[in-house]
């Protein structure tokens, strides 16, 4: 993992301006959609790599939303939750995202309030997949 790391940092090290210009842009373009009573949701459709992993990629994308974004941590932690349920059901009831019976919510009980610190969404205490306490 660790070769497949440097082999991309190091190919991409030119286009990084860009990458930062684009992150910029995405957070101010965020800011004014929720501004304009748009709604956000929070998760990639990009796939798996050594930067972009299921989980530590959603926490990064919170981070991204507190921090540069300016959304509160409320707002970041709703549009990973039921804002993304409510998107991806398109007008139909969610089944993700949300916390209901026969929906494919999950939870995480975490080590501190991620309303004050974001970043404490990664300190997962516990987790509960499909009713089912794993840790």
């Amino acid at each position: 993992m660790r070769g497949m790391w440097d082999g991309l940092h190091a190919a991409t090290a030119q286009m990084r301006s860009a990458a930062d210009w684009d992150a910029r842009l995405a957070a101010a373009l965020t800011w004014h959609v929720l501004e304009q009573g748009g709604e956000v949701g929070a998760g990639t459709d990009t796939p798996a790599g050594v930067d972009n992993l299921p989980g530590g990629g959603l926490h990064a994308e919170l981070a991204h939303l507190v921090n540069d974004a300016r959304v509160t941590p409320l707002q970041a932690l709703r549009a990973a939750t039921g804002t993304a349920g409510r998107l991806l059901a398109n007008g139909t009831v969610p089944w993700v995202g949300v916390l209901r019976p026969g929906a494919a919510g999950d939870a995480l009980i975490v080590n501190g309030d991620p309303l004050q610190d974001i970043t404490v969404t990664r300190r997962v205490r516990t987790v509960i997949h499909s009713g089912h306490v794993l840790a």
